[in-house]
Formats: structure tokens, sequence, C-alpha cells
């Protein structure tokens, strides 16, 4: 809750997986009916130094927030699960 408003907090993927985190704001929730705003994007501050591509979860535990936030490494084992993941995604299309 954010002033009496119900916020959920969920990913942006619009640039990539997990790239960014939004605020929806629920202003409508009945048993038919569900409303929501979303606000900007939240984005990885400079001062997270190399893990600045995304923010995937933000969760409150008691008075700590936390925040995951990912950063892209080229590496043989990330190349191997790209390809990995462009087979599986051409294996379903067939």
């Amino acid at each position: 809750m954010v002033d009496g408003a119900i916020v959920l907090p969920v990913q942006d993927c619009r640039r990539t997986y997990g790239g960014a985190i939004r605020a929806l704001r629920i202003t409508t929730l009945t048993p038919d009916r569900f409303e929501a705003q979303a606000d900007e994007p939240i984005t990885a501050p400079p001062s997270f130094g190399r893990h600045v591509q995304g923010l995937h979860t933000l969760a409150a535990a008691g008075p700590v927030t936390l925040i995951d936030a990912k950063r892209f490494e080229l590496s043989p084992a990330s190349l191997a699960l790209d390809a990995r993941r462009a087979w599986r995604k051409r294996a379903r299309r067939a």
C-alpha cells in the first residue's frame, strides 16, 4: 500500500527480460473489474556499477526492500545458453 493505493511491482520487459520495474497502481479492484495505471520505469542507477542492465525483482521484507539487479556477461556458458534458447524456440515453431 502506498498513499492508500495498492501498488504492485511488475517487470517491464519491453527492452529485455527484467529490464526494469514499474509500479502498477491498482485503481479499481472488484470481483468483476480490474483497472490499473503503470508508473514510469524504475531502472538501475549508475551506482549499481556493473549491474545496470536490468531490475528483475522488487520485494518488501519487513523494513528492508530487496532489489534483484542484473548484468550481461559474455562467456562460453552464456553463449551456449543463448544457442540452446534459440534452438528450443525454433523447435517449438516447427
